[in-house]
């Protein structure tokens, strides 16, 4: 009984997450019914990596590395502080939520890092199998990430993250590891490739179903455009992204950034159903980052906004 109902109180958790998959990506409508649950492993991280439509994994070089691409950290600017951190908040649709904080020092050619993620809801109604409401409950997944990344010269960096993965649905818990690995290799000092893969490791297994692991494969590259605008500079960014069970997404990045103090992104992936633009901005006062990104769609459920603030200590 205690599973049959814990079931039924599952697949209301997941039809409202492959809805929102559905009209959010990262995965399309085709696929979301492919790979339910376990969203908070493919939720873009950051304001600045999420306004240039993930097409980051080339240019991460703050504490959101241990999500993107582990390598990333290894290019952390600590020259004059010894730490720093990045928090976020991500109101995101169908009344689910995300908190991720994270942060990262680097000594010589070594980095480590760290990074929690929260991704939780309320209020859902349990249902029995004769589609009565019984109970009120909620759910959540937690992703625990420690990093490590070398820099093998100036111009190349190598990295690996652990992930300690825990699912809840009312009162039964579910436990998972993955990894990922990544690269990131400076042609010259305006050009970059880089490439991870993520999300490597044991599925979550809930009764007798097992839910595997989104794996994915990205790989990109990025430009600083020769001409400026004032004091302002331009970046372009260029990814491809294959996760398992979804579709390839070429995905497109700009960023302007004013004299290192205020930053403008805009993003497209293709490949998404309901939306594929992204957009974001960002500011820096001494050791302090603000940022903000939007995500719209063209559905009825509105647009999803993350707010950053990010420190060196």
């Amino acid at each position: 009984m205690l599973n049959r109902r814990h079931v039924l109180y599952r697949s209301a958790v997941l039809l409202v997450l492959a809805g929102a998959l559905a009209a959010a990506g990262p995965v399309s409508q085709a696929a979301a019914a492919d790979r339910p649950g376990l969203v908070s492993l493919e939720l873009p991280i950051g304001t600045r990596g999420t306004g240039m439509g993930s097409a980051y994994v080339s240019v991460v070089d703050d504490p959101t590395a241990t999500f993107w691409n582990p390598a990333g950290l290894a290019r952390l600017d600590v020259a004059e502080k010894r730490f720093a951190i990045h928090f976020q908040h991500n109101e995101w649709i169908s009344d689910f939520r995300q908190d991720y904080v994270s942060g990262g020092t680097r000594f010589g050619k070594h980095a480590v890092g760290g990074s929690f993620s929260g991704f939780y809801i309320g209020d859902l109604d349990g249902r029995d199998e004769f589609g009565r409401e019984t109970v009120t409950f909620g759910a959540y997944d937690v992703v625990v990430t420690g990093t490590y990344a070398y820099a093998l010269n100036d111009r190349v960096a190598l990295g690996g993250s652990l992930k300690y993965i825990v699912q809840n649905i009312d009162i039964l818990t579910e436990f998972a590891f993955a990894a990922d690995l990544g690269a990131q290799y400076e042609l010259r000092p305006d050009l970059r490739i880089g490439g991870a893969v993520t999300n490597m490791g044991s599925g979550l297994t809930y009764i007798n179903q097992e839910d595997e692991l989104p794996t994915a494969v990205q790989v990109g590259g990025s430009y600083v455009l020769p001409w400026r605008l004032g004091n302002g500079s331009l970046l372009a960014a260029l990814d491809v992204r294959k996760a398992r069970g979804d579709d390839t997404h070429v995905l497109f990045g700009g960023e302007y950034d004013y004299a290192g103090v205020a930053r403008a992104q805009i993003g497209y992936g293709t490949g998404y159903d309901n939306s594929g633009l992204s957009f974001g901005l960002g500011a820096s006062v001494a050791q302090f980052e603000l940022g903000y990104a939007i995500v719209p769609f063209e559905s009825d459920l509105g647009s999803t906004h993350r707010f950053s603030f990010g420190l060196r200590l």
